[in-house]
């Protein structure tokens, strides 16, 4: 009865340390989005997200909304900031859109009419041992004028594991000058 139990136990370690690769080089779930200025970080606030993945034979698709608000204002000091979003993936986006609108009131609510698309580089970097994508940027926050800058950030991948479906993801951030003590 031993012999049979250790062997059972041996094909399923067998079939396990098979799995366990192929399910952790394939990525199931959307990653996670921060923004990172002035030594702080705010994770992006859900506005919608697709994903799909699956094992080359059979695809899944997860679709998610959030409430379209933007996150609580990031207090940051006023003048010109280098602003980092940053990707916790290890395949380059296919494709990053970033709109920015200020504001001198505050609120969960960006103000209407056309977002300013910034300048932004895409490098890869690594952080904790994992690479990472970041989009870099600059905003200008000021005391009377542009207190609040709103930002949203798109950013699509193709699912080259799986079943060549679509990856992406849609988050808002929110950054505000600091109140003086």
């Amino acid at each position: 009865m031993l012999g049979r139990s250790a062997s059972l136990t041996a094909l399923l370690v067998v079939i396990f340390l098979a799995l366990v690769p192929a399910a952790l080089g394939h990525d199931h779930s959307a990653p996670r989005v921060d923004l990172a200025v002035a030594g702080k970080i705010q994770r992006g606030q859900l506005h919608y997200e697709t994903w799909d993945s699956g094992d080359g034979q059979t695809c899944v698709s997860f679709h998610t909304d959030g409430t379209g608000e933007y996150p609580a204002g990031l207090a940051v000091e006023r003048g010109r900031h280098r602003v980092r979003v940053r990707f916790f993936k290890e395949q380059r986006p296919t494709d990053v859109a970033i709109g920015l609108r200020y504001s001198d009131i505050g609120g969960r609510t960006p103000p209407s009419g056309e977002a300013r698309r910034p300048r932004y580089s895409l490098t890869r970097a690594t952080r904790d041992g994992q690479t990472i994508w970041r989009a870099t940027f600059r905003v200008r926050l000021r005391q009377i004028a542009y207190r609040h800058a709103y930002i949203h950030v798109e950013a699509r991948w193709r699912d080259e594991q799986g079943c060549g479906g679509r990856q992406e993801i849609n988050r808002h951030f929110h950054l505000k000058v600091a109140s003086p003590v």
